[in-house]
């Protein structure tokens, strides 16, 4: 392993020694030899050893994603990406997984599928959801609440609010069909003089959050609906739901007074 100048002198910079220096004081310089001044040879064993706990940590994802029904009855597992030509991950995967057919393609198979999936987007026509998805929304306060407390204020009616709920449409792990509508979720004004209502688009890494202020939950898209007649006040009822397809999620809402109805599309990668 070569040894670039620039990581030499920052070693230097920060301890006082070079980046030589300090591996030739630490305790593998047994099982290290500097070659041509800038250059390292280490041990296969001590390099195997920086991948261990990364090869670990997959595998042991990997034993846990299988014990989830929607994978229930696979019988192979395709390593794609840059990592998984790593010999150590490739044998330790199927050391780990004897009864399950490994398959390693000799191409890159993520870049592959992406222009298929160009070309021929029928090609996919179920994908299982990586993140929850959701709505942000609000609702009286109440002692009976069953959420985390998080923040609550009054509002224009001079109620008590619960804000920054997480209103669930999808959850994580969940198979989701192509253009497949899902439930619809109904939303109203807070006040009767309300001229529009927004809709905030939030993605979460937890299963079931509760709050968009949780740790792992991102807002990902806005959209603000009009209401062209307020004669019916917050009881004016709009239908929201989500639609998967491709690489986006569609945020579909319906005003129930007007049959309007106004689609928004949010990015599904992110």
């Amino acid at each position: 392993m070569r040894v670039i100048p620039s990581l030499s002198q920052l070693c230097k910079d920060m301890t006082g020694y070079d980046f030589i220096e300090l591996f030739l004081q630490s305790k593998f310089r047994s099982k290290i030899k500097v070659m041509g001044g800038d250059k390292l040879r280490i041990d296969a064993e001590v390099f195997a050893d920086f991948f261990k706990p990364t090869v670990s940590r997959i595998i042991s994802h990997l034993a846990y994603m299988l014990t989830k029904p929607v994978v229930q009855g696979c019988a192979a597992i395709l390593m794609v990406g840059g990592f998984s030509e790593s010999p150590m991950l490739h044998e330790k995967v199927k050391s780990s997984f004897r009864n399950m057919k490994v398959i390693l393609p000799d191409e890159a198979a993520v870049l592959k599928g992406a222009v298929i999936f160009g070309h021929e987007p029928t090609t996919i026509t179920e994908r299982i959801c990586k993140y929850t998805y959701g709505e942000g929304s609000t609702h009286r306060y109440s002692k009976r609440c069953n959420h985390p407390i998080g923040r609550v204020q009054m509002d224009e009616n001079g109620d008590l609010r619960c804000y920054d709920l997480f209103i669930t449409h999808v959850k994580a792990g969940q198979s989701v069909k192509m253009d497949e509508e899902q439930p619809e979720m109904i939303s109203t004004p807070i006040t009767d003089d309300q001229t529009a209502i927004g809709v905030d688009v939030y993605a979460s890494s937890l299963t079931n959050p509760q709050l968009t202020t949780e740790d792992g939950c991102n807002l990902i898209g806005k959209l603000r609906v009009p209401i062209s007649d307020t004669s019916s006040g917050s009881n004016h009822k709009f239908g929201i739901s989500f639609i998967f397809g491709g690489t986006e999620i569609v945020v579909k809402v319906v005003d129930k007074e007007s049959g309007e109805i106004m689609l928004k599309s949010v990015d599904f990668l992110g």
